[in-house]
């Protein structure tokens, strides 16, 4: 959520970035789509209906790719966030305050998530 915040940010309201992805911008959400989707479901099918020692291994090495990957995207929102930085001509309390409130969304939406999968895993 913070990277797509602050890129929508960093290139339709400023105008100062550009999207590096070959689909562009809002496309390149799909490229994260296309990689987070399907190693959440194998590693999903490693380690709850495949219960092998190297299953379990093969989960680890895929959570620590998926951990990378999540890694560049936290620092590519950060670049985008210092663009938003230097350019909003917003008070310092505002700005701290819209940096808490997309931290606070950036924490809440996996919880959720959590919440519900857990919830549906328990029917």
């Amino acid at each position: 959520m913070f990277d797509i915040i602050t890129t929508f940010y960093a290139i339709n309201v400023t105008g100062l970035a550009a999207e590096l992805n070959p689909l562009g911008w809002p496309w390149g959400i799909l490229g994260a789509l296309a990689f987070y989707g399907p190693t959440m479901a194998f590693t999903y099918f490693l380690l709850f209906k495949k219960k092998e020692n190297v299953s379990f291994y093969a989960a680890i090495t895929l959570t620590f790719v998926t951990l990378g990957m999540g890694a560049m995207n936290l620092f590519a929102g950060a670049q985008n966030f210092q663009v938003f930085v230097d350019t909003a001509t917003l008070a310092a309390g505002m700005r701290y305050g819209l940096l808490a409130l997309v931290v606070t969304v950036n924490l809440a939406v996996p919880l959720t998530l959590k919440r519900i999968i857990n919830n549906v895993m328990k029917d």
